[in-house]
């Protein structure tokens, strides 16, 4: 018995350290080969994404408004939505103006015009969604806004350079 002690005494188990070093160069191994992929795409991007972003950037720099030009309005359709309300007998009639730089007005016009059913659309949706309350008052409106400035600028502008300057209402009536 005493023999089998010392046997096993004198015998080394295996320890965590080198499951712990094994562990370690995996992990190490398996981020070196995930990232090698998105470091090349960074080092040597494809050649029509270099165009694009060159376009972009030349389209940024002619759309950026001077601080004290001349402004202008461009009309956006009127909308006619039911409120969220139990019943659905209330209805709202909204028509917009959108302020902007007077040297912008062709290319915000032509981006209107092409992505007029996407805000449409979301215009309708989200006017859908507030019930009376949300919508009466200085505050309500006020609010209702800025909601539709800040989509519109979203949704129209990628480099997040807000060309809509201010969105006004022309119509307003809850029936």
């Amino acid at each position: 018995m005493a023999a089998e002690e010392n046997k096993e005494a004198g015998e080394k188990k295996p320890g965590k350290g080198g499951l712990i070093k094994t562990a370690v160069v995996g992990v190490l191994a398996i981020s070196a080969g995930a990232a090698t992929p998105i470091v090349m795409q960074k080092l040597n991007p494809p050649p029509e994404t270099q165009a694009e972003e060159t376009n972009i950037k030349e389209a940024s720099t002619l759309l950026i408004p001077e601080a004290n030009e001349k402004v202008i309005f461009i009309e956006f359709d009127e909308v006619v939505v039911n409120l969220n309300e139990p019943r659905f007998n209330r209805y709202l009639k909204l028509s917009v103006s959108l302020q902007i730089a007077e040297s912008q007005k062709v290319e915000i016009e032509a981006l209107l015009a092409e992505r007029k059913a996407v805000l449409k659309n979301w215009l309708i949706s989200h006017l859908s969604d507030k019930t009376a309350e949300d919508v009466k008052g200085k505050f309500g409106h006020n609010r209702l806004r800025r909601e539709i400035h800040d989509f519109f600028n979203a949704t129209l502008f990628d480099d997040g350079i807000e060309r809509i300057q201010d969105v006004l209402f022309r119509d307003f009536g809850i029936q």
